[in-house]
């Protein structure tokens, strides 16, 4: 890995894509994709890469200096870690020259930012220039994670392409030349997915030319189950720096959110290092093959002894909350006219792919979380899965701490932190929430759930944020918590806008 000159390198690559989707788009004119992975290097330390597409299409165009039409966009990005901004990046970026304005291309913009290990809130403005009323900004976090005293992994690189370098350029690593993906989407004219990796210090920690295992694969972001098609490993010998650079074939994978993994371990068979990327599939024919399978398995003793077609309807809408992509749309859209036969084999695939082993013991195990959230968050004419709150307890488990605060309705409590008189001490208090916090989280760590009640009852809390991998993140969520809706809460300015009472729970729970 080369040093890095300054804090931000950057690099504009124009390259061809397929037609961006409406998952990917950010803005109401402006399209672009974001997707970013942290890295290390021995002579500057840990970093982080953004890789950003701009839709030429989406961009207003004027003519340069040079009578070449062209657009400018002002991009920010400011990483914030508890009160006190760490990092800002404020640069105009230009597009490529577009001879003929009916055909623009997509652009990527390449950076990198040293960012020491941590938890950050990472927010981006995008402004096309010629559209200065008009700004995007997205809030995300980010965890930078990075350990001398460990086999450590970097984030992963999705690719577009990757090919033997003749001639080392800005995206130039281990002697090839890459060029990003910045979008976790495929589509169905996808066929494989590229993505490079590093793992660090295995010499160090595992001994110098030992050997241990590096190991890739897709797994269903809902179950975490391993998908033994596509599992791949190999022997590697340590060093300061092993490389992964690979692609996976995916022109079978149903629809669904994935997440691609790589691991690692000693040669006892223990994992030392982990780390995942989402994936978002959309595959028609591979969903006609798995929803041939969904309800086709073989039927399975315990389901078998499932007579009652109502009861077992019930079971299979209980398993949402840790359902598939594919198996979600059974679950919405057949299993009401489904026969008694026909849920007998979804219910025995389902629990068949979870636990080969043992499905009904599996499922009784389930059936047991399932009977506690009702008990919990159940409503007479609603089942406790079918909440938020429940549907979070059975895809997580029980949350390791919980803030509990029904009446935060005072001024003096819902002020904290503002001047007396202003607005946000005129709000009248605050709506119900909760926050759970969990320690750990499918492989991430202090991870939390902010629930409210936004009708001032607490027999039903909604979601209303989160900063978990494929959770909604609302970087605004104290705003909603106010029962005078206020705009402009979250300031910009670098303070910490977790504050007040919510802040000072949602930041230390203790």
């Amino acid at each position: 890995m080369p040093a890095l000159k300054n804090l931000f390198l950057k690099a504009v690559l124009l390259i061809a894509l397929l037609p961006f989707v409406p998952q990917e788009s950010i803005g109401q004119n402006l399209r672009a994709n974001l997707m970013f992975a942290p890295f290390y290097s021995p002579s500057d330390g840990s970093y982080l890469e953004t890789y950003l597409t701009l839709d030429g299409a989406s961009l207003k165009i004027k003519k340069n200096s040079e009578g070449q039409y062209q657009a400018s966009v002002q991009i920010t990005m400011v990483f914030r870690q508890d009160s006190i901004i760490r990092a800002i990046n404020k640069y105009m970026l230009s597009s490529p020259v577009f001879n003929d304005t009916t055909k623009r291309e997509a652009f990527i913009d390449y950076q990198r930012i040293l960012l020491k290990p941590g938890n950050y809130d990472f927010e981006i403005a995008i402004n096309d220039v010629a559209k200065p009323d008009k700004v995007f900004k997205s809030n995300q976090p980010i965890e930078i994670t990075y350990d001398k005293g460990q086999v450590a992994l970097s984030g992963i690189q999705l690719l577009e392409s990757f090919s033997k370098a003749e001639i080392e350029g800005p995206n130039t690593r281990s002697g090839y030349n890459m060029v990003p993906k910045s979008s976790g989407y495929y589509g169905p004219s996808r066929e494989r997915i590229k993505f490079y990796a590093e793992v660090y210090n295995s010499d160090t920690i595992l001994g110098a030319n030992s050997r241990y295992l590096l190991s890739w694969y897709l797994q269903p972001y809902e179950s975490g189950t391993k998908l033994g098609k596509y599992t791949y490993y190999r022997t590697v010998t340590t060093a300061p720096v092993n490389v992964l650079l690979n692609e996976i074939d995916i022109k079978s994978l149903p629809s669904g959110n994935y997440l691609l993994a790589i691991e690692t371990k000693d040669k006892e068979g223990k994992l030392i290092a982990y780390t995942s990327t989402m994936i978002q599939r959309y595959n028609p024919v591979g969903d006609s093959i798995q929803a041939s399978t969904l309800t086709n398995a073989t039927t399975l003793d315990f389901a078998k002894s499932f007579q009652n077609i109502d009861t077992l309807r019930y079971f299979v809408s209980s398993l949402r909350p840790i359902a598939t992509t594919t198996e979600k749309y059974y679950i919405d859209n057949g299993y009401k006219t489904a026969s008694i036969e026909n849920l007998q084999n979804f219910f025995s695939g389902f629990w068949y792919n979870r636990s080969e082993s043992d499905p009904a013991g599996a499922w009784f195990i389930y059936l047991s979380q399932v009977k506690k959230v009702n008990r919990l968050f159940g409503k007479p004419n609603r089942p406790g899965f079918d909440t938020d709150m429940g549907r979070v307890y059975l895809q997580y488990g029980a949350p390791d701490a919980i803030v509990d605060r029904p009446f935060d309705a005072s001024d003096s409590q819902m002020s904290s932190g503002y001047n007396s008189g202003d607005i946000y001490s005129q709000g009248r208090g605050l709506v119900p929430y909760q926050i759970w916090q969990y320690y750990v989280l499918k492989n991430q760590r202090n991870r939390k759930f902010v629930f409210y009640s936004p009708h001032l009852s607490t027999a039903e809390y909604e979601l209303l944020h989160s900063d978990a991998v494929g959770e909604h993140y609302n970087s605004n969520w104290q705003s909603k918590l106010y029962r005078i809706q206020l705009e402009n809460l979250d300031s910009n300015d670098g303070t910490n806008r977790f504050n007040g009472t919510s802040g000072k729970y949602y930041n230390d729970p203790f």
